[in-house]
């Protein structure tokens, strides 16, 4: 049912007449509008619900997790109120990023993609076809804490985060690659599941089910940060209006941000438009000045500050993804339909791919020039040069990809 229904919407797209360019997600922004901005669209998984979740949110409240009320009436679009926090905000000032003590290790590979995910999945590839040194420390799909969920680029190094939770109890986990060789890094248990990371300011960021969780100068030493509540899904740095930040998002339409990965502020939960559903945002990428996030019910909103949000759209299926590439904004959804923002997103044209990604999407250089290498559930991954056409796409086991990163000089 589920590969009929994907089937059928594609073809609804074709036969609407729907204008192609093919050149690289510089996607021709004349395709036909489908996005819904009506009050009262429902979120939902999309069309994902025929499958395990790779990382379930606790039926219970765990340690530290967001409160139950108290929202605000102030701030935010639609009525989002903003959450007060245990201090003041902070000023728009970051900490001075941090003077490393040695040089970053050297990175022992070229140009490479990197994919993670369920029972310590680790796999990497030159062009995103063929794919070698896989390893994994437990086979299936299932939730464990051997489980990696993100990774992230930086200094000669990937950090790939995550962990799992039995019996309401979550333990993190945090693994180093250097193009070689994976190594285990010690993380505090209290800090539950890590879900992103990101490197900028001068060090690497994690976040998870309880926050904003570690930060680190080297990706191999960890400490704990003052966690502000809430259940945080993805992060990512870089230039939003006139600063760097940090901004990170979660379940309940959690938008948070930071100038230096330390302290955090600005903290806007809730639905993110009047008789909206509570939605779970998955996504988040930063470009062009703005930050869009993405998530359940095709949800994305935007931000140029990391404070306000606006240009609230949504219709469709679940967008796991966001990426920036090429002055636009690509998100792909759980049925393969790619949704494209020129305008920094403010607004967006859905785009029918041919067997597109539905889990994750990475874009930059491999050894072939530019390439978008996706993954859809549990374990196929395929590749593309312009984010519309993939190639057929290959089984890698029977271990879920929940993170794609590209990687190297």
């Amino acid at each position: 049912m589920r590969m009929l229904s994907k089937v059928a919407g594609r073809l609804a797209l074709w036969t609407l007449g729907l204008s192609l360019d093919l050149s690289g997600c510089g996607i021709s922004d004349t395709g036909l509008d489908l996005e819904q901005h009506a009050a009262g669209e429902g979120g939902g998984s999309g069309g994902n619900t025929d499958k395990p979740t790779p990382n379930p949110e606790p039926t219970e409240q765990d340690a530290g997790a967001p409160p139950t009320g108290g929202i605000g009436a102030a701030g935010g679009i639609g009525g989002i109120g903003v959450l007060p926090d245990a201090a003041p905000p902070t000023p728009d000032t970051a900490t001075p990023p941090p003077v490393p003590d040695a040089a970053p290790p050297l990175w022992r590979a070229g140009r490479i993609a990197v994919a993670v995910g369920t029972g310590g999945r680790r796999m990497v590839s030159s062009d995103g076809v063929v794919w070698k040194g896989k390893e994994q420390d437990v086979a299936g799909t299932a939730d464990s804490d051997r489980t990696l969920v993100s990774a992230a680029f930086a200094r000669s190094r990937v950090v790939a985060v995550g962990g799992g939770c039995s019996n309401q109890v979550c333990r993190p986990r945090i693994m180093s690659f250097n193009g070689a060789t994976w190594t285990e890094h010690t993380a505090p248990n209290d800090v539950g599941r890590l879900t992103g990371v990101a490197f900028g300011q001068g060090r690497w960021v994690v976040v998870g089910d309880r926050g904003p969780a570690l930060t680190s100068d080297d990706g191999v030493k960890w400490k704990g940060v003052t966690q502000t509540s809430g259940r945080l899904r993805a992060l990512a740095f870089g230039k939003v209006g006139t600063q760097d930040m940090f901004v990170a998002v979660g379940a309940n339409s959690l938008r948070i941000r930071s100038l230096d990965g330390l302290s955090w502020d600005h903290m806007v939960e809730g639905p993110p438009g009047p008789g909206d559903k509570p939605l779970a945002l998955a996504g988040v990428a930063i470009g062009g000045g703005a930050v869009v996030a993405a998530g359940d019910g095709g949800r994305r909103v935007r931000s140029v500050d990391g404070k306000t949000w606006t240009h609230l759209a949504g219709g469709g299926e679940r967008l796991h993804t966001v990426v920036f590439h090429a002055e636009k904004f690509c998100a792909h959804s759980s049925n393969g339909v790619l949704n494209l923002s020129s305008d920094q997103g403010q607004s967006w044209s859905p785009i029918a791919t041919i067997e597109g990604p539905e889990e994750t999407l990475a874009v930059g250089r491999l050894d072939r020039g530019d390439v978008f290498v996706g993954g859809s559930w549990p374990a196929k991954i395929s590749s593309s040069p312009d984010g519309v056409g993939f190639n057929s796409a290959s089984a890698e086991g029977e271990n879920a990809i929940l993170k794609i990163v590209l990687a190297g000089p």
